[in-house]
């Protein structure tokens, strides 16, 4: 009997288990350059905006910064949760984009309310952006996740 032990078992042959998590690291290292990048691109193509360019390194810092400390917790939550859809790490992520925008306001900086509302919009945007990227990347069509 120990040759029939396995039967009715799914079992998971290891290189595809690093496959895995190579689709997981490449997500993680891609996904938040996709927003500086579109930010760098749309500024430099604009006629009067090309100073403006130069704001995608600063957000890009920041969002490596959240992917890293908050989107990996997060990413564990989630797959402990068995949540991995899209609009379930589209939520998460335009959550996310939140944190450095709340860790401005944490440390004294006071915005108006039309710059409060432009930024808000931006941090969703971005958070959510790099959320979906990751997504499609890491998550998309992962059998073992």
């Amino acid at each position: 009997m120990p040759l029939m032990s396995n039967v009715g078992r799914r079992t998971r042959p290891r290189r595809h288990k690093l496959a895995t998590m190579i689709r997981v690291a490449v997500g993680l290292l891609l996904a938040p350059a996709v927003a500086p990048l579109l930010i760098f691109v749309l500024f430099s193509l604009l006629p009067g905006y090309e100073p403006l360019s130069v704001l995608a390194i600063p957000i890009g810092a920041f969002t490596y910064a959240v992917a890293l400390l908050l989107g990996l917790p997060v990413l564990v939550a989630l797959r402990k949760l068995r949540w991995l859809s899209a609009w379930q790490f589209a939520l998460a992520g335009a959550i996310l984009g939140l944190a450095p925008l709340g860790f401005f306001m944490l440390i004294g900086a006071s915005y108006s309310a039309s710059f409060l509302v432009e930024q808000l919009l931006q941090h969703l945007a971005i958070g959510l952006l790099s959320a979906w990227t990751f997504w499609l990347l890491g998550v998309w069509r992962n059998p073992w996740l």
